[in-house]
């Protein structure tokens, strides 16, 4: 006779999963940090999963709430379990799982992409030639003076590094011909 597999509580099912993620989450922005490169989801991944993730992101947040209120939290972390369930579905939908695939098939890749503005936004862009583009809400720094100058908005350029379908490890951009 098959010895029976060993039950554990939804709460612990809950909880082990949580601590996985907690774990992946610093692990995976350690390595973007310390690589000097940032990862993107590919446009054709967020045109995708966008909406879907976001439906099930809802879903299961919500869901999540009587599991919040029978573990006994306020409803004040209540709120913010949900808030969290919500983060991390989308984390890992439009994050993670790209970043995951991308590290299994990578290869030297282009997108294009278009200039969107060439104004600094936002206080955490530290370089004297920043510029975003349209397809991702990223901002990039150009290399000199000289390569700014060429950037207008509405100008094509192509983003370039390791990656796949999914998502790139951006390196840099080249101006498109």
């Amino acid at each position: 006779m098959a010895a029976a597999a060993p039950q554990i509580s939804r709460r612990t099912a809950f909880l082990i999963f949580l601590a996985m993620v907690i774990v992946a989450a610093p692990v995976l922005y350690a390595y973007i940090a310390f690589s000097g490169r940032f990862f993107t989801a590919s446009p054709d991944w967020w045109a995708k999963w966008l909406v879907p993730t976001a439906i099930a992101a809802a879903v299961l947040a919500l869901a999540s709430i009587p599991l919040f209120r029978k573990l006994g939290a306020p409803w004040a972390a209540t709120f913010g379990g949900f808030l969290c369930v919500m983060g991390v579905i989308a984390g890992l939908m439009l994050w993670y799982v790209p970043m995951m695939l991308t590290f299994m098939v990578r290869d030297d890749v282009s997108w294009p992409a278009t200039v969107a503005s060439t104004e600094r936004s936002g206080k955490d862009i530290k370089c004297d030639y920043p510029f975003s583009i349209d397809e991702i809400s990223q901002s990039f720094c150009a290399a000199s003076a000289e390569a700014y100058a060429e950037l207008r908005i509405g100008r094509k350029i192509e983003i370039i590094g390791q990656g796949s379908r999914y998502g790139m490890f951006i390196e840099g951009y080249r101006l498109a011909e």
